[in-house]
């Protein structure tokens, strides 16, 4: 059996490499103190489905939702309006 990259035979794998950083693609993270938030970081922030925050956004429950070319951002202060219920 050959070895790949990673030392192991092919056809095992090992994931990803803890020592290799993953690429991004190209896209920066948003400043830690901006006050809008990917729809990504706001399903990982909460735990939730990306399509939910989707749906909360088509239905009107999420007032600080601003669309960006094909991306959404949400203002941090509509987040904790809706995790507060207020």
């Amino acid at each position: 059996m050959g070895l790949t990259e990673h030392g192991t035979h092919w056809g095992e794998w090992r994931g990803p490499q803890p020592d290799k950083p993953r690429k991004r693609h190209g896209r920066s993270r948003l400043a830690v103190d901006s006050p809008l938030m990917t729809l990504v970081e706001v399903a990982l922030l909460l735990r939730i489905h990306r399509n939910t925050i989707y749906r909360l956004i088509r239905t009107g429950k999420v007032e600080g939702a601003l669309r960006v070319g094909n991306d959404w951002r949400i203002e941090k202060r509509a987040i904790a309006k809706l995790v507060n219920g207020s």
